[in-house]
């Protein structure tokens, strides 16, 4: 059973989080839930007569005044003890929401060149989702000759899933800076890769 913030109970998980959980912790019983809290309050009720009799008779007023103070008394302890044994019966808490995940890493690839007339030109290729260390070790890898097909960089132990490579490579391959795969010949190096990629480990 699950209590929102309002304190209103419902069986189903609220909206409005966070929330308390309300666990039972045993079985309601007739003796246990509504008889003990009785004989509790006629305790209290019972107290109140013997002190309210010992004043009634040391200042002189009537007895009917004790007898209004232990009903009183017991009047007021009966909600109170009713109200306490819910405790032994739920145990609430707050739940421990498990924590959002953090935003993925993306390395925004965007280069400038120089135009042949000397002026600078912006080229933003594309966002992808690898952080900035596993970005240069692939071009590090594609600069120094190493294998650029999806077996050397997909899988356990290997820098990158299936999904990441694929937007790399064809980040990468948009760009001119590496070929499309064709046949058995993998993944290479441009001339223009060669020539621009070296920037982005600086």
């Amino acid at each position: 059973m699950y209590r929102d913030t309002l304190g209103r109970f419902s069986s189903a998980p609220p909206r409005d989080w966070p929330v308390e959980v309300a666990e039972p912790i045993r079985a309601p019983s007739v003796a246990a839930d509504v008889l003990v809290p009785v004989a509790q309050a006629l305790a209290y009720a019972l107290a109140s007569i013997v002190a309210g009799l010992v004043l009634c008779s040391l200042l002189a007023l009537p007895l009917w005044y004790a007898l209004c103070a232990a009903g009183l008394v017991f009047a007021l302890a009966v909600p109170g003890r009713m109200h306490g044994i819910g405790d032994t019966i739920w145990r609430t808490q707050q739940p421990v929401l498990p924590e959002a995940p953090p935003p993925a890493q993306t390395v925004r690839l965007e280069l400038t060149e120089e135009t042949p007339s000397g002026g600078v030109k912006r080229m933003r290729i594309a966002d992808v989702p690898v952080d900035d260390e596993r970005l240069r070790q692939f071009v590090q890898a594609a600069l120094e000759g190493e294998s650029l097909s999806v077996h050397r960089w997909v899988g356990a132990g290997r820098p990158f899933t299936r999904s990441q490579y694929v937007q790399l490579a064809d980040a990468l391959e948009q760009a001119g800076f590496i070929t499309a795969p064709r046949g058995n010949q993998g993944r290479r190096l441009t001339e223009r890769g060669r020539r621009v990629l070296p920037k982005l480990l600086r």
